[in-house]
């Protein structure tokens, strides 16, 4: 064990029973420089280390920090709603390199593990067609503010995703069980920090399903019967520390790296 090494990019397909036809895992953090700035704002992240070039571009970060760390700078600027700055990662693309939306139902929902001075949030990333559809109301989940730096760990079902527009303003489709229709055909997860104008720091340090054993969870695309066994989040937590990212942990800072 070395915290100073560990994976760059979040290993979620290896949690999916198979890849949409000619994509390829990608998993690489980025983060969305100045996200918001298409509604007049002109948020930023600061960064604790110099990013590096390629796709592992955050692994300074990621090996000072044994997580994602950085400063969420909010400035509203001409915005109506709050500003937002956000890290996340694809989960696979094409072979022309666009993302493509992976069935991932069977996760059962999505764990994380961090610090944030400010309650973020969990998006779904959807990809651009259905972002441009749904406009800033991705589906996502509310999480809370930690207290001195100490970490949160949380749970959250993909039943518990909603929608913050207006039920009129969606597409029939999406009427019912938002969550589990995102994460039927999902893109990628964003760790949003979304508040009032001012700096506030953060820390990524792990990424889990909620699902112990994914693959083997009943799916309509999958054959087993087995039932899915969840684990609570002190659980989960226990397994990514102890066992290093056993079953049901997507990625987690302290493993070896994978470069696969």
């Amino acid at each position: 064990w070395d915290p100073l090494k560990g994976d760059y990019r979040v290993n979620s397909t290896a949690s999916v029973a198979a890849l949409p036809k000619g994509a390829v895992a990608d998993g690489h953090w980025y983060w969305e420089a100045n996200s918001n700035a298409k509604k007049g704002g002109t948020s930023y992240i600061s960064w604790p280390a110099k990013l590096a070039d390629g796709a592992d571009s955050l692994s300074p970060v990621i090996d000072s920090c044994q997580g994602l760390c950085g400063t969420a700078v909010l400035k509203k600027g001409s915005m109506s709603n709050s500003p937002y700055a956000s890290v996340g990662f694809v989960i696979a693309r094409d072979e022309s390199g666009e993302p493509v939306p992976v069935d991932v139902s069977s996760w059962g929902g999505v764990c994380m593990t961090y610090t944030s001075e400010a309650n973020p949030l969990i998006v779904l990333d959807l990809g651009d067609s259905l972002e441009h559809e749904l406009g800033d109301e991705l589906p996502s989940a509310s999480l809370t503010k930690s207290k001195d730096g100490s970490e949160i760990t949380k749970c959250v079902s993909w039943d518990e995703f909603a929608l913050s527009a207006k039920s009129n303003e969606l597409p029939e489709s999406w009427q019912e069980v938002v969550g589990e229709k995102a994460a039927s055909q999902l893109v990628g997860l964003k760790f949003r920090i979304q508040a009032d104008s001012g700096e506030y720091k953060f820390n990524v340090r792990h990424v889990g399903t909620k699902v112990k054993n994914p693959l083997k969870a009943p799916h309509k695309n999958l054959s087993s019967s087995s039932q899915a066994e969840t684990e609570s989040s002190s659980s989960i937590y226990t397994n990514w520390l102890l066992l290093e990212g056993g079953d049901g942990s997507l990625w987690t800072p302290l493993k070896d790296k994978d470069h696969d």
